[in-house]
């Protein structure tokens, strides 16, 4: 009887000890591959998470064939350091990092390479059975994912990839960690709940339904093909050997070895790598191909080959490119004194320094592989289409609170401002993943000094939208920070951008008159869906006191733009009229051209002094008014008062009661207390206080005297000359007592 042939032999062997290696764990696995070279274990390797590594690869390039190589070009690292892993069961986030990197370098060399070869960027492959619009959805947002994924600490990440990515229960993903699977399910709870807190500061809004949706989607679709996964290992068993052939591609095996270079492995010989894939060249030649990176969330798909293509860009690139080793890339915060914020720089090589900027925090020396990367980064985002060439005129003109992008090379510089919002952190952030080593550390500390920052803009109402700048009015323009949405009857915080041009100002008007400025300020909402407008003034700047305007308050207008006005606009005062739902959105400026009732000089001085007038409207932003919430608030009330000194009606802390009453936004609490029948009331804003005093005069004979609280609120502001009533706007009493105060005693 003939004797099986090998091949046959192999697969029955692979099948007997399927159920086994099933069971293995990494660790187990990788000490076999090391030890023996071990088809089988190393298969099992593949087999469990190449499917995730596929994903990441394809998610970050958006084509089969590149995705392919970066596969093989991370399974040939691993088979390089499968003996010296620092911490063999933690396979899974190792394999999810080296993916990430590696595909993040094959789309740089994907760049760089049609930059050469063709203005027309390659199609990418999408599956022609679902939307291409879908498709690059799903792969920008779980790119977000892997981003954030790497940044969680590993005891969250690795029950996070398992599960999550590759779609395992909790209990083998506890069998895979040696867990058990209440610690893998606590993992994975607060493993997620980092992520969703990480993913809300770059601006995702998902529900966990839909996180989940894309998640399983794209397990889904990771489908390791056969015949890459046979090449794959067998690349990785003839790894090395002389006078044999590997099934990985040439460009698989180089992007190994740079990897292997990078984080000072052991150098693989590149003559021995490149002879493994002689025999398979000719099937693998095809798979080269590129196609348009779309991992970056800052790039817009359908721009990006605008970009690249735009001669301003090509040039300023090839340009740099050309003489790298003049590279400097200064961020720098433009801001008052005393502020905790941070300027950096990023340079090939050391320059002597006269002086500093302000908030300076350092700068650290980059490779110019590095300082390539970065130009690739600024190009890819339209950093070259939107700076400002060989001056800095705009950092001059820049309002206060912004970052600037000061990159200077080749003789030339380029100029651009980030507007204090989160965008400006966006564009940080997507830099700040292509930094390594000193740079990267130096740009966390400017990063975390913005944290602040970054969770204030998170939170609902608060200022996360620029306006464009309007239309020039007698040379001067306007901009608007303002929130995407707002309750309705809240106080809508706004900051005010004022920036002028001297050539377009009328004769004689040389500066501002920013005395109580926010008096001269409106909103006007529009509604989308009805068309109706609404108008809405800041509260009194005076807050009802007398005031005087000698000219002390004034600003030039001399082509910088000034610090911002910050200034709340009531919307409760236009009552229930403003209806939830979208609204356009402006902000107009009006100043007189005769003298204001606060002006104390002469009709001539004031001519005199050149102050501009008119009205300046902003950009229209957009903005979203919510229902208003229902909400309470507690008070500490009196239930019982004392007569102190004979004529002084008190009350003290053990005589009090805690009543929590309903509060309606944007309106103010205040208390009167009114001594009913004698001499004497008290009106004041806020709720009582223990320790309050009010003094009475009682009538001769009298034995009683009846003293009423009551807690009111009303949407005129305490101020000056404060005299709320029922006639008052939104004014409505809260809690009422009459309390009796014997007088026997007197």
């Amino acid at each position: 009887m003939a004797l099986p042939s090998i091949p046959l032999v192999r697969h029955i062997r692979q099948l007997a000890s399927r159920s086994e290696q099933a069971s293995d764990t990494d660790a187990a696995l990788l000490d076999r591959f090391a030890r023996r070279r071990d088809e089988d274990a190393f298969t099992a390797l593949v087999d469990r998470h190449g499917p995730m590594v596929l994903q990441v690869c394809r998610r970050v390039l958006g084509d089969a064939h590149a995705a392919a190589d970066v596969f093989q070009a991370v399974f040939l690292v691993l088979a390089r350091k499968a003996g010296s892993l620092h911490r063999p069961d933690a396979l899974a986030g190792w394999l999810h990092g080296v993916a990430r990197r590696l595909a993040l370098k094959a789309r740089a060399d994907i760049v760089r390479r049609q930059r050469h070869l063709t203005s027309t960027p390659l199609p990418d492959l999408v599956s022609p059975q679902s939307d291409p619009m879908e498709e690059l959805s799903a792969r920008e947002l779980l790119g977000l994912l892997d981003d954030e994924l790497q940044r969680l600490p590993e005891v969250y990440r690795l029950p996070m990839i398992l599960c999550c990515l590759e779609g395992r229960t909790q209990e083998e993903a506890a069998r895979l960690l040696g867990l058990t699977p209440g610690a893998v399910k606590g993992r994975l709870e607060r493993g997620r709940a980092r992520l969703h807190d990480r993913l809300a500061r770059r601006g995702v809004a998902l529900s966990a339904a839909l996180l989940a949706l894309e998640l399983s989607r794209g397990v889904g679709q990771a489908v390791v093909p056969a015949a890459l996964s046979a090449r794959t290992v067998r690349g990785a068993l003839e790894l090395g050997l002389p006078g044999t052939t590997a099934g990985a591609s040439v460009y698989a095996a180089t992007l190994a070895e740079e990897a292997l270079k990078s984080v000072g492995m052991t150098r693989l010989s590149l003559g021995a790598v490149l002879l493994l894939t002689v025999t398979l060249l000719a099937v693998s030649a095809g798979a080269i191909h590129y196609s348009t990176s779309r991992g970056n969330p800052l790039i817009a798909p359908g721009n990006l080959a605008a970009r690249r293509a735009d001669t301003k860009t090509r040039k300023a690139v090839d340009m740099l490119k050309a003489d790298v080793d003049s590279f400097r890339l200064m961020i720098q915060f433009l801001g008052a004194p005393g502020q905790p914020f941070h300027t950096i720089e990023l340079l090939t090589k050391r320059v002597p320094r006269e002086e500093t900027p302000g908030h300076w925090a350092g700068d650290a020396i980059i490779s110019k592989e590095l300082a390539g990367r970065i130009i690739d980064h600024l190009a890819d985002t339209g950093f070259f289409q939107r700076a400002r060439i060989g001056d800095v005129a705009e950092a001059a003109r820049a309002p206060q609170w912004a970052y600037r992008l000061y990159l200077r090379g080749a003789g030339t510089s380029f100029d651009e401002v980030l507007l204090w919002d989160v965008k400006m952190l966006q564009r940080l952030d997507a830099l700040r993943k292509v930094l390594d080593g000193d740079a990267a550390r130096l740009m966390d500390r400017l990063l975390t000094a913005l944290e602040g920052e970054r969770k204030r803009w998170a939170l609902p109402g608060e200022r996360a939208q620029h306006s464009h700048w309007g239309g020039d009015s007698k040379g001067l323009q306007c901009r608007v920070q303002a929130p995407t949405h707002v309750e309705q009857g809240m106080r809508l915080e706004a900051r005010v951008d004022m920036r002028s041009d001297p050539a377009r100002l009328e004769p004689g008007v040389k500066q501002l008159n920013v005395f109580l400025a926010p008096a001269y300020l409106e909103l006007v909402l529009t509604s989308r869906a009805t068309g109706k407008q609404y108008r809405v003034k800041p509260y009194d700047p005076a807050q009802g006191m007398p005031v005087q305007d000698r000219g002390d308050n004034r600003i030039p207008l001399n082509g910088k733009v000034p610090a911002p006005w910050v200034t709340s606009f009531p919307l409760v005062q236009l009552g229930a009229g403003l209806e939830p739902g979208a609204y356009d959105c402006r902000v107009e400026f009006s100043y007189p051209k005769a003298a204001h009732p606060w002006w104390r000089g002469t009709a001539a001085e004031w001519e005199q002094a050149g102050f501009w007038h008119g009205t300046v409207r902003s950009g229209s932003f957009r903005l979203e008014v919510q229902k208003e919430k229902p909400r309470t608030e507690t008070f500490l009330l009196p239930k019982s008062l004392r007569l102190e000194r004979g004529a002084t009606v008190t009350f003290r802390q053990e005589d009090t009661e805690k009543v929590t009453l309903p509060v309606r936004n944007g309106h103010f609490v205040g208390t009167q207390i009114v001594c009913e029948g004698q001499v004497g009331s008290l009106l004041m804003g806020g709720s009582p206080k223990p320790g309050l005093e009010l003094a009475i005069v009682p009538k001769k004979g009298d034995r009683k005297v009846d003293v009423i609280f009551e807690v009111f609120e009303t949407s005129t502001p305490p101020q000056h000359h404060w005299s709320p009533g029922p006639g008052s706007g939104g004014y409505k009493v809260l809690w009422k007592k009459t309390l009796t105060l014997s007088l026997k005693q007197q």
